[in-house]
């Protein structure tokens, strides 16, 4: 017997609003410890890797996708990862702490 279309499209909304949810991570309250009188701030415990890879999980098979842009966080990330490429040393770079080594191994102790 095949699922009411209503009931699939409910428990996907379901799926998509919990892995949202989750995504967001969850707040733990702050307390005042009351032998100490110390103050906790409350804070928020990110997702799980379980949650993050279901999210991910989820998205793929729903064929949602996104293109790295201007002002979205796939961009953003692109563009942390071209300035830690171009941050890294060159061929040149390589070659002329090479040349450079060579020089100070050639030097008398």
């Amino acid at each position: 017997m095949a699922a009411d279309e209503n009931v699939l499209g409910a428990l996907h909304d379901a799926v998509a609003s919990a892995l949202g949810i989750a995504m967001k991570g969850r707040e733990v309250p702050g307390y005042t410890d009351p032998e100490t009188g110390e103050v906790f701030p409350p804070t928020i415990i990110p997702p799980s890797a379980a949650e993050i890879q279901a999210a991910t999980k989820f998205l793929k098979d729903n064929n949602i996708t996104c293109k790295p842009a201007e002002g979205n966080a796939l961009g953003e990330l692109e563009q942390i990862m071209k300035d830690r490429i171009r941050k890294t040393a060159s061929k040149a770079d390589l070659r002329d702490a090479s040349q450079h080594m060579g020089f100070l191994q050639s030097l008398p102790n």
